[in-house]
């Protein structure tokens, strides 16, 4: 479907920083979620050209 919609680059959002860290490092990969982890890493790398991964302070954001 993605590349039907021919989107090409991603931007992820989180408010957990470690979710953050498991998509750029392999530091979860080994991890009882390791399996998510890496299958969310291999679904980024084959759909999209290029992501990024961003963590967002929910404590700024709802006030």
């Amino acid at each position: 479907m993605v590349l039907q919609l021919q989107i090409g680059r991603i931007s992820l959002e989180t408010d957990a920083a470690m979710v953050k860290q498991a998509v750029i490092s392999t530091d979860y990969d080994l991890s009882i979620c390791g399996g998510l982890v890496l299958e969310l890493k291999q679904l980024l790398v084959t759909n999209f050209v290029s992501f990024q991964v961003s963590h967002i302070c929910l404590e700024n954001v709802i006030e």
